[in-house]
């Protein structure tokens, strides 16, 4: 199983990528998850735990896209916690006013005035449920319906990503392979990193 920090810190690795085409719900997320095409959230939240080689750590190994169902689970099986008490790792469902959970994602870290700063999948400014991108999202208790923590055993490391160093260097794949070299997570194919992926594959910059 994985850490809270495997699961942030992949979380992290994949700031900045969006469906494409925009407004599709098309992604990598849901294309490995089997449903492509529609809204992701959970599909995002369902993918990180994959890659950390904790699937059993969402939804009991199974799948599920749909974040009312994914609350009920958690409340059966007596894994939610206090909404002041959310911690890095823990899974988070949103109600933004609904009694039912709208969307889903993970804390990254609790803020001194007690809001949380959360990766999410499927995400805008415009659109907290439906906005196509994985972002750095700022949210309240008020807007939280139930913060989960899932059963981290700590011994794991977390997925080891197969380089592709002659593949398409967008932001995703540049901030990915940095997750993989120990590189600062920028997005930037700087200097820094060819030196990197020189060291690890035999790599020349052009």
């Amino acid at each position: 199983m994985a850490t809270p920090n495997d699961i942030v810190k992949l979380a992290i690795s994949q700031l900045g990528y969006k469906e494409s085409p925009s407004g599709s719900n098309k992604t990598k997320y849901g294309k490995e998850y089997g449903m492509n095409g529609q809204p992701w959230c959970a599909m995002f939240v369902w993918w990180l735990f994959k890659h950390c080689k904790a699937s059993n750590l969402f939804y009991g190994g199974k799948k599920c896209a749909y974040c009312p169902t994914i609350a009920d689970y958690y409340i059966a099986n007596k894994q939610t916690v206090s909404k002041s008490k959310g911690k890095p790792g823990d899974i988070v469902l949103f109600g933004f006013g609904h009694t039912n959970s709208q969307h889903i994602g993970i804390i990254e870290k609790k803020n001194s005035d007690g809001s949380y700063t959360c990766i999410e999948g499927n995400t805008s400014v415009g659109n907290n449920c439906n906005g196509g991108a994985v972002m750095r999202r700022t949210r309240y208790q008020s807007q939280i319906n139930w913060i989960v923590r899932p059963k981290y055993d700590g011994k794991s490391k977390p997925y080891n990503y197969k380089l592709d160093v002659d593949g398409d260097w967008g932001y995703d794949t540049t901030v990915t392979t940095q997750h993989v070299l120990g590189c600062t997570e920028d997005g930037e194919m700087g200097p820094k990193t060819w030196k990197a992926i020189q060291k690890k594959v035999g790599s020349k910059q052009d």
